[in-house]
């Protein structure tokens, strides 16, 4: 996930850092500066999706993300049910 955060600031060329945060609805989103997420996404060719906008921070996915949001569901899908097997 790491390497994503890495690379979706080096796409967007931020100044400030770009976070990755647990969200309730999302499992994990990105979260960076209005003002620096605007001037990125209008420059780059990766499709982000914005999905809130709350006191000057921006929260928004993009498909990589989303892709290892769903291998870590699954992933703890499946430990879950081993677990269960084990007790």
């Amino acid at each position: 996930m790491e390497r994503l955060r890495q690379a979706v600031e080096n796409d967007l060329g931020t100044n400030k850092p770009v976070a990755i945060v647990e969200s309730n609805m999302h499992s994990y989103i990105f979260e960076v500066d209005k003002k620096e997420g605007d001037a990125g996404m209008r420059k780059s060719e990766e499709t982000y999706k914005m999905l809130s906008l709350k006191n000057r921070i921006m929260s928004f996915t993009c498909t990589g993300l989303k892709d290892l949001v769903r291998q870590y569901s699954e992933l703890e899908e499946q430990y879950k049910i081993q677990q269960d097997e084990l007790v």
